[in-house]
């Protein structure tokens, strides 16, 4: 009995031992049994943790035989059990998030092995903006662009890559899932997947002549390998404008009443009482301005097995606008295949959008600054019933915002179907063929009708009108590439070759009548047969083609060295034919310093450094401005009789060439701590020649249709872009960082105007001339005002004008 009761004893007394916690020890290196700081260690099914400190070690409590997970930002996760002893984990490089791939035009590499300036847009972080189109989520998202948005519902916003580099035309170009085209505000971009931004010769050049301002590529999503996964997202925020701090109406009456009897006292003679007052304090802001809702939903569909893959998605977004009068909605849907047999693989990229858009006819923030707050909305004395300006009341010129989208309405409808379908033959593992084939289709309505009334002072009567647009626009792309790819021991190399063909039309019809009856409710007959007078219409059609060859090789020895060479031959309908070819090369190289033998700083993980050189072009101008167009509607006096005739409309430049611009870029890449901290920092140099741009000449010349085009200005681009990023966990919690530093530097070298009186360009506010950067705001330097008469005194005046009160200092 003893005996039993001894051996029972010592069986609880092993078990309470082995369940009781111990501490465990243990030390994390790398590869090269460099010490890890910052590796999580948790005990497995616990919340139970710990992080390695400066030497690697880590201490954390548990049981013999408990699992302990091992995670680092970079590196694979691995699961230890423990057996009693020490333990010594030794972490293994994630290939797969060191190897990340980034598209650069008919190629992917990986993003480790770049030479050329792009950047990489975080899709995931575009999915906490409350945007509702691609460019304007981008903001903030990467070096070296200028993302600008109005704020109005359904406009897209307008982005630059490295600033401005020509008078016509800005805008980078769009390729989206391989088709040449741009997403404004039809694409959704809950369906990207990723983005890169070409941003220098190197990079841009395989686009030619149509990427000196840079090149954004878009792939969307596409279904992977599994069952089907249902991703559904729902979306719904707030938006609202930062208001003014205006005047109430007893306010604007105290001081108009002061302006008004300080004049009198002056003796200015338009001025002998102050004004009649009305009884109304109207908030012009509050009328305006409103909070709105802006709602998001998205559902997706995605899935496959061995032999292909499939991805749907259908999205609603609608924006109730801030703005009296301003709305947009947005229906998408799309469906991404893709398939495998054999040596082919093939698929398509479909997409189908319909937009509807109720724009401002007016800046209104603009509108409702000049109204005053005696002005009431709605005054049945006046036409159509609106309040406005009036010389005896409430003097000013202004628009009643009101009014003006009450009696003015427009409304744009948009269909577009774009997709691409591709073909590829891979007979052997280093080589493959790749057909692509691209449309894109718009059809575009635009409503007008204005009613009867108006919305300023002294507006002269118009009667009810009604316009109608339509445009279609067809875009076709065919590409052929064949593709190298192969390992030769320390060597790689691969290369692409292939042509293009891009055709686009574009055809428009318009419609407008005047005198609209009205219906027995108070509503107008919109229809435009209704309309009783004033028919008028017109049809346009334009085209323009493009052919282009293309290649580019990059070499790469033991990953330490590389080099990269691109050549892009393009051909445009939009120049004369001995002006229409244009050649774009661009050379690059890299040193990745961190991977020679001599090189052994263990802090930092990454180092390289890259430079290159490379020639874009620009052809932003019609597609028949080479050639002159005659105007048939002319006619002249012979000898008492009428006869028609033709002019020429506008004088015409057949030896237009394309603008070239040429790029130097230098800058490194390096990742430190165990790749937690990642910078990059480049020097970028451009200068655009050949600037396309409108030249006045002299009327006597008969000249009627506007300034022809001339390749006659020279712009200058140079900056700084700095990335810094931080990722790293803590107990399971992951944070990241991201810090963007732009420096931008534009400067017009020429206008191709020297010795004229005229050497600048005025447009609006702002004047673009030499030596200064592109349409500067144009005023008239002043320190300050006279406020004192003892100012004034002491004020060396210029000229014979004796300055007063309230008068700028020039």
């Amino acid at each position: 009995m003893i005996k039993k009761i001894l051996f029972l004893f010592f069986v609880v007394f092993a078990a309470t031992a082995y369940s009781q916690d111990v501490t465990i020890t243990g030390t994390v290196t790398d590869a090269n049994s460099e010490p890890l700081v910052g590796v999580n260690v948790l005990v497995k099914g616990t919340t139970t943790g710990a992080i390695t400190d400066i030497d690697g070690n880590f201490s954390v409590s548990g049981k013999k035989g408990s699992t302990l997970v091992f995670s680092y930002i970079g590196m694979l996760t691995q699961e230890v059990v423990y057996k009693g002893t020490a333990l010594r984990v030794v972490m293994k490089d994630d290939s797969k998030a060191l190897e990340e791939v980034v598209v650069i035009g008919y190629q992917t590499v990986k993003k480790s092995d770049l030479t050329g300036a792009v950047a990489v847009v975080d899709t995931k972080e575009m999915k906490k903006s409350a945007a509702g189109t691609l460019v304007s989520q981008m903001q903030g998202l990467a070096t070296g662009i200028n993302v600008r948005s109005s704020g109005r519902a359904g406009e897209d916003a307008s982005i630059e890559i490295r600033g401005v580099g020509s008078l016509s035309n800005n805008s980078p170009l769009w390729v989206i899932d391989g088709m040449i085209t741009d997403p404004g505000v039809d694409f959704n971009p809950a369906d990207a997947e990723s983005i890169q931004i070409l941003k220098d010769a190197s990079a841009a050049a395989i686009y030619g002549s149509r990427a000196a301002n840079g090149v954004i590529i878009v792939t969307t999503k596409k279904g992977t390998k599994g069952p089907m996964k249902v991703n559904v997202s729902v979306k719904e925020t707030l938006e609202w404008s930062p208001k003014f701090d205006l005047m109430n109406a007893a306010e604007y009456i105290k001081y108009n009443d002061i302006a008004y009897n300080e004049a009198i006292k002056d003796g200015i003679a338009t001025v002998n009482s102050t004004q009649k007052h009305s009884q109304y304090d109207t908030n012009w802001q509050d009328e305006v301005l409103k909070t709105a809702l802006v709602q998001d939903y998205n559902v997706s569909l995605s899935g496959g097995g061995d032999s292909g893959s499939y991805f749907v998605s259908a999205g609603y977004y609608n924006n109730d606008g801030v703005s009296y009068g301003n709305t947009f909605d947005r229906y998408s849907f799309r469906v991404n295949t893709q398939g495998k047999k054999g040596w082919f693989s093939f698929g398509e990229n479909l997409a189908y959008s319909l937009t509807n858009t109720d724009p401002n006819q007016t800046n209104t923030y603009n509108d409702f600054l000049r109204m005053m707050p005696t002005i009431p909305i709605y005054d049945e004395n006046n036409p159509g019933g609106y309040g406005y300006g009036d010389a005896a009341k409430y003097n000013t010129f202004g628009v009643n915002p009101i009014a003006r989208e009450d009696l003015e309405y427009r409304h744009f409808r948009q269909n577009r179907l774009n997709g691409s379908l591709w073909l590829e033959f891979k007979p052997f593992e280093f080589l493959s063929y790749k057909f692509n084939g691209g449309i894109d289709l718009y059809f575009y309505e635009n409503s007008w009708f204005r009613g009867e009334g108006n919305w300023t002072q002294n507006q002269e009567h118009r009667d009810p009108e009604s316009q109608k647009a339509r445009d279609n626009t067809y875009n076709m792309l065919i590409e052929h590439t064949l593709n190298f790819n192969k390992d030769f021991g320390k060597h790689h190399v691969d290369a692409v070759v292939g042509t293009t063909y891009q055709h686009h039309e574009w055809e428009g019809l318009w419609a407008s009548r005047l005198n609209f009856p009205m219906t027995g409710n108070g509503d107008y007959f919109t229809v435009l047969n209704a309309g009783q007078s004033n028919q008028q219409n017109s049809n346009s059609i334009s085209e323009n083609a493009m052919i282009s060859y293309l290649g580019r090789a990059n070499y790469v020895y033991d990953d330490k060295y590389y080099l990269t060479a691109t050549f892009r031959r393009d051909g445009t309908s939009r120049l004369a034919k001995e002006n229409r070819w244009g050649n774009f090369p661009s050379f690059s190289g890299a040193w990745r310093i961190s991977k020679e033998e001599f090189f052994d700083v263990p802090w930092i993980n990454d180092l390289k450094i890259r430079g290159n050189w490379g020639r874009l072009g620009n052809s932003s101008i019609g597609d028949w401005d080479y050639i002159g167009t005659i105007n048939q509607s002319i006619v002249t006096v012979f000898g008492g009789a009428i006869v028609p005739g033709s002019t020429q409309v506008k004088l015409v430049n057949a030896g237009l060439v394309w603008e070239t611009k040429e790029t130097v870029n230098v800058g490194f890449d390096a990742s430190f701590l165990n790749q937690r901290l990642t910078v990059s920092a480049e020097y970028y140099n451009s200068k655009t020649s050949d600037v396309l741009a409108e030249t006045p000449i002299a009327i006597s010349t008969g000249n009627q249709g506007g300034s022809p085009w001339k390749n006659a200005a020279s712009l200058r681009n140079k900056g700084f872009e700095f990335t810094f990023g931080w990722k790293d966990q803590i107990s399971g919690f992951k944070y990241s960082a991201l810090l963007n530093v732009t420096t931008m530097d534009n400067e017009v070298l020429s206008l191709g105007r020297d010795g004229s009186e005229r050497n600048f360009i005025d447009s609006g506010q702002a004047r673009t001339e030499p030596g200064r950067s592109l349409a500067e705001f144009y005023l008239r330097k002043t320190d300050g005002i006279f406020r004192t008469q003892e100012e004034i005194d002491n004020y060396v005046t210029k000229g014979n004008h004796v300055p007063g009160p309230n008068e700028d200092k020039v």
